[in-house]
């Protein structure tokens, strides 16, 4: 069976699909000497990290980027999705501006869930996500809930 045809998750060795939209962010702390913060966002789910575009000298950028994963699971819904925020620099580093963890848990397909999320490790922030299900996750295969020991997820928290 393919999600193409059904929509619904298929089973062993599925693809789930995942869309999401970093739409904005709000009352972002400050990174750099003028008083301002180059933010950009980065998507991690599993082990695809995505990057998105710089929004220059913005404490409350507009970013309406869109990122779309593909992952394998026994149970999509089980899964997190780590969104970190970071200040562009030139010259050094990138500064982190918070980051936060979203479990995927109660997504319904084509429907987007879109909500603020406040910043976590920073004093002040929020941005604002909205994640839709491509594909009806309601169905998984029966795969043992030890398969993913070790997959990393225990870094994030």
């Amino acid at each position: 069976v393919s999600t193409q045809s059904t929509g619904r998750f298929p089973g062993p060795g599925a693809m789930p699909r995942l869309k999401v939209n970093v739409i904005k962010a709000r009352d972002l702390i400050v990174a750099d000497s003028n008083g301002l913060s180059d933010p950009y966002p980065v998507v991690t789910l599993q082990k695809e990290k995505q990057k998105g575009k710089v929004v220059f000298k913005n404490l409350n950028p507009v970013f309406n980027q869109t990122f779309n994963f593909k992952f394998f699971c026994a149970n999509p819904s089980d899964e997190y999705l780590l969104l970190e925020l970071f200040d562009h620099d030139k010259f050094t580093a990138d500064d982190p501006l918070g980051d936060i963890v979203i479990p995927l848990k109660g997504l319904k397909k084509g429907k987007e869930d879109i909500q603020w999320y406040a910043l976590r490790k920073v004093p002040k922030g929020e941005v604002q996500v909205g994640l839709t299900a491509l594909d009806d996750w309601s169905v998984s295969p029966n795969i043992p809930d030890d398969a993913y020991e070790g997959d990393g997820w225990d870094e994030w928290q």
